[in-house]
């Protein structure tokens, strides 16, 4: 790890932070809503992160008028059990808090940029203790967008006052995590855990930083 001076360390949260569901919940939402196991759109998804309704019930029925749906007791019923699949599958990865509070002993800041909708919250703030380990954080259901979109990269360095250049963001997708970042001009660290198995990454852009554990960030 580099040793700069102020420096910000911008952490993804999603099997970077924290394991879960090997099904995505928003893709069981949209099979639930729709009855059928299409693909879930893009607009979908953006709309599923970035509304700030913390009522189950509430929320389900929002999401559904929006794409002409009905929010049956069903289907109400169902999300519910989504949710608690969700929050019962929630796991720290070993090295997670360690790593983070060495970076922060080191005298960097950190923050958190995630796509996230508002249930899992408490959960991981269990896990993880958010304002008590990270200076900022940037949510996409609070802040209104979802990466890649350069919104919520923008909040971190606004709500910290710092230069994009003084940042590095740790993740692990390619698309929304790492393009994302060197687009507004972050720097990046990909982890990629099946580096650690023999399997080398794949496109990966030049310049950037690959680890198998955030340990390696140390």
């Amino acid at each position: 790890m580099e040793d700069k001076q102020h420096h910000v360390y911008i952490f993804d949260l999603w099997f970077t932070l924290i394991y879960g569901l090997t099904t995505d919940p928003i893709a069981t939402f949209w099979q639930i809503l729709t009855g059928k196991d299409d693909p879930c759109p893009d607009e979908f998804i953006r709309e599923c992160l970035t509304i700030d309704i913390s009522y189950p019930d509430a929320y389900a029925q929002a999401i559904a008028r929006k794409f002409g749906f009905e929010a049956t007791p069903a289907v109400l019923c169902q999300f519910r059990k989504v949710l608690r699949d969700e929050q019962s599958a929630l796991g720290l990865y070993p090295d997670t808090l360690e790593v983070i509070d060495e970076i922060r002993r080191r005298g960097h800041r950190t923050a958190l940029a995630s796509n996230l909708w508002p249930f899992a919250v408490r959960t991981v703030d269990k896990l993880i203790g958010l304002r008590h380990r990270f200076d900022h954080l940037a949510c996409s259901f609070q802040v209104g967008h979802s990466k890649p979109s350069r919104e919520l990269f923008d909040n971190v360095t606004g709500a910290l006052g710092v230069p994009a250049r003084h940042c590095t963001m740790v993740g692990d997708s390619l698309a929304s995590d790492i393009r994302a970042s060197l687009a507004v001009g972050m720097n990046a660290v990909f982890i990629d855990r099946n580096s650690s198995r023999g399997q080398p990454s794949q496109n990966v852009p030049g310049g950037v930083s690959v680890v198998a554990t955030l340990s390696q960030l140390l």
